[in-house]
């Protein structure tokens, strides 16, 4: 396993942009963000790990295949 790339595996963090914030039950936010890196790719209603952001700021975010995943911060 040492020798395999990691761009196989996993997924990768990723800069973006906040569009949208809807606050839930308990008062969570989730997110929704606009990669930078790859324009026209939208994370929908992703929980924040760390914090939170606010709306039309500049995130680190991750996305699985699966569309689930999440907002690890906001940069400062």
């Amino acid at each position: 396993m040492a020798n395999e790339k990691t761009s196989l595996w996993g997924t990768k963090i990723e800069r973006g942009l906040v569009l949208e914030i809807e606050t839930v039950n308990n008062n969570t936010n989730l997110y929704t963000v606009e990669s930078i890196d790859r324009p026209g790719v939208i994370g929908y209603k992703l929980p924040c790990f760390t914090g939170s952001a606010v709306l039309n700021s500049t995130v680190y975010f991750f996305l699985f295949n699966d569309g689930t995943g999440g907002v690890i911060g906001q940069l400062s």
